[in-house]
């Protein structure tokens, strides 16, 4: 369901803030929509994005030689290897108390290390 536009600006003036129950953008831009009915907002809302997201994975293999038929292969693998926290977008529902608020949670995985080793042969 899409809100009503009331025809001011959906961004602030400050621009968007990140901490616990801030505001994300400015909510008086919305209305909502009687019942059945579509409203006019578009999917893009200009000066309003979600935060970003971005993950650095890595990965590193040895393969070590024990003679000519067997082979050691040690592999270290790093999710999220910087350990950066990306936060979930805002509440975009009109209807809800945290709308247009983002509450502190983590949306990705902190960072997950795994080791591997295989003989083959």
């Amino acid at each position: 369901m899409r809100p009503n536009a009331t025809g001011v600006s959906a961004a602030l003036p400050g621009g968007p803030q990140i901490c616990d129950s801030c505001l994300y953008f400015n909510t008086a831009a919305f209305t909502q929509t009687p019942q059945y009915a579509f409203g006019n907002v578009s999917r893009y809302v200009p000066g309003v994005n979600n935060p970003t997201a971005a993950n650095v994975d890595t990965s590193i293999e040895k393969l070590t030689r024990i003679n000519e038929r067997f082979h050691v292969v040690f592999r270290a693998e790093m999710f999220n290897a910087t350990n950066h926290v990306v936060f979930s977008g805002p509440t975009t529902s009109v209807t809800s108390a945290t709308f247009g608020k983002i509450i502190l949670s983590q949306s990705n995985a902190p960072r997950q290390v795994q080791f591997s080793l295989r003989l083959r042969f």
